[in-house]
């Protein structure tokens, strides 16, 4: 069970990135690369990642954690 799990997570860490790109390098005018660019500072960029990743992470091992 928990290769499977890991299996799927890994899966999803990859695939849907991939999937995402995927569409976009089909239906986007613009070059993919555009994606990663930003008007704002790195480390604004970097501290919010941070705090909402913290926040949703906890969100979701607090979920997960509940009984049926």
């Amino acid at each position: 069970m928990k290769g499977r799990l890991t299996g799927l997570a890994w899966l999803t860490l990859i695939g849907f990135p991939l999937l995402g790109w995927g569409i976009l390098y089909f239906f986007r005018e613009n070059p993919w690369q555009i994606i990663f660019r930003s008007s704002s500072p790195i480390l604004y960029q970097l501290l919010i990642g941070l705090i909402s990743g913290t926040f949703l992470g906890f969100g979701a091992r607090w979920i997960i954690t509940r009984p049926f």
